[in-house]
């Protein structure tokens, strides 16, 4: 078995992928395979998106198989929460979208903190998003 869950493929032939890893796939389409790690001072966050097209036959015949295109992605943050919206763009991808069974072209996540969070970073590279939330220090922590 090769990398990332992909049995053996015969030349000229779409890989086949074990069920275990369409599930996960499945998953990060609906944006909820992520970490989320807290620190004293912060929140670490990871969100996998996405590494393949879900394997179809109309797919083949429109030629949207293989790598997923990135999806665009908006992080926006107030008080105790944080949103990430997520969404294709490519057209012919967008194509296969509530076509394909659990294929939707965008997705939404939530992250509620237990404490106030001031502001964040965020980097994107080879499908995942990685977000660092700082938490707002109280008074009695500042000193």
């Amino acid at each position: 078995m090769g990398i990332f869950g992909k049995k053996e493929e015969a030349k000229n032939k779409a890989p086949e992928y074990t069920p275990e890893f369409l599930e996960i796939e499945r998953k990060k389409r609906y944006g909820i395979v992520n970490k989320m790690e807290e620190t004293a001072d912060t929140y670490k966050i990871k969100m996998f998106f996405p590494t393949i097209i879900p394997p179809s036959e109309i797919g083949e015949k429109l030629g949207a198989t293989g790598e997923m295109p990135d999806y665009e992605y908006d992080v926006s943050l107030e008080s105790h929460r944080m949103t990430v919206k997520g969404r294709l763009t490519d057209e012919k991808v967008l194509k296969l979208t509530g076509i394909v069974n659990s294929f939707p072209d965008r997705f939404f996540k939530e992250f509620v903190f237990q404490k106030p969070v001031t502001r964040f970073e965020a980097a994107y590279e080879n499908k995942i998003l990685e977000i660092l939330v700082h938490k707002d220090k109280t008074p009695e922590e500042e000193t």
